[in-house]
């Protein structure tokens, strides 16, 4: 990328780094001088680079000031970072993650890893990754619940419908969508992980059985839109991997090429943005850092509205299931947006 002399913030994050010294805790000379250097490196310069397309404008620059924090996974920077090692308890350094660094974009807020991880060193990186929650079965709160929305901003709309997930792990989400896409219409399931296969077969055909002219489909790899027929798509789902994604713009382009016009997209993320704000680490290997206010405008960048909003506080929560989540301090964002057609998001474009 190409960097831009810049002196003014030079203060500014010194002071930041002073800052973050509260943060957590340095037992070393060695930490400090460290802290101070990764901010140093964030201060002498603005940085001009190849922002992502779908959030900023062409030719946005990334100053100082939106410098967020290293990469805790890279070992030069892990002991600055403070975690719950119940989350992080298999979380290995990696020097895949040496050279990256957090920022905040300057118009939609989202927080992401620049320069992104390649594919091959993502791949390199989920060899070791065991952090998805267990989900026993279609009644579980939060299939159940991602169910609930779907089905509330579908209601009056005419099948058969093609509903497609990415990440469905065991395919208990889609099972619950399964009467949609009844009278010809299917169920479609992109995850290369095998653990859950055997799973996400034995569903499928479960629902076949259940349901009159449902068909099923498993296609053991991640989300590739050249697999499935443009406009083909009414419902979209992902939970808890949009998040992990390198290129989410090249996430948001698949689907305009797949959904219909007027299909809704279900989303849900973690609100961890100020994880890295405050050097914690709750999950690892994300990438981008979400809030309900930067989602929604990634998504209103890329023409869909929202159509509902479902924030997950932990004193909203049922009693009954918070014994299992034990980052009560973190909500959840569940979005339902729908895809507006060509000439609607002309219109408000020009408003």
């Amino acid at each position: 990328f190409c960097l831009k002399h810049h002196q003014s913030s030079f203060f500014l994050h010194l002071a930041l780094a002073l800052c973050g010294v509260s943060m957590c805790v340095l037992s070393k000379v060695e930490d400090v001088l460290l802290l101070v250097s990764i901010f140093l490196h964030a201060a002498a310069a603005e940085v001009c680079m190849d922002l992502p397309r779908c959030m900023e404008p062409a030719g946005t620059c990334i100053s100082p000031k939106d410098y967020i924090s290293p990469r805790p996974e890279c070992p030069e920077h892990r002991h600055l970072f403070s975690y719950d090692k119940r989350a992080v308890k298999k979380l290995k350094d990696h020097d895949e993650f040496c050279g990256k660094y957090v920022y905040r974009l300057p118009s939609t807020g989202v927080l992401v890893t620049l320069p992104p991880p390649t594919g091959e060193e993502l791949t390199k990186v989920y060899q070791d990754y065991d952090d998805q929650l267990p989900i026993p079965g279609p009644d579980h709160w939060r299939p159940a619940g991602q169910a609930k929305m779907v089905l509330e901003a579908m209601k009056g709309k005419a099948g058969p419908l093609t509903v497609v997930e990415i990440g469905c792990q065991r395919g208990w989400t889609l099972f619950n969508l399964r009467h949609l896409a009844g009278h010809g219409g299917k169920l479609i399931c992109f995850d290369p992980d095998p653990d859950g296969q055997p799973w996400r077969l034995e569903n499928f055909k479960k629902a076949e059985t259940e349901v009159k002219g449902l068909s099923t489909e498993i296609i053991f790899d991640l989300f590739d839109p050249s697999k499935l027929t443009p406009e083909s798509v009414d419902v979209f789902l992902s939970s808890h991997t949009v998040e992990h994604m390198n290129d989410p713009c090249g996430w948001l382009e698949g689907l305009d090429r797949i959904l219909k016009p007027d299909a809704i997209v279900f989303t849900e993320v973690p609100d961890d943005s100020r994880d890295p704000m405050n050097y914690t680490i709750v999950f690892h290997y994300h990438l981008n850092y979400f809030n309900e206010h930067s989602f929604d405008a990634l998504m209103k960048r890329s023409g869909y509205e929202m159509l509902s909003k479902d924030v997950r506080r932990w004193k909203d929560l049922d009693p009954t299931i918070k014994p299992e989540i034990w980052w009560p301090w973190r909500p959840e964002i569940r979005m339902v947006h729908r895809k507006m057609p060509k000439k609607e998001r002309a219109e408000k474009t020009e408003l």
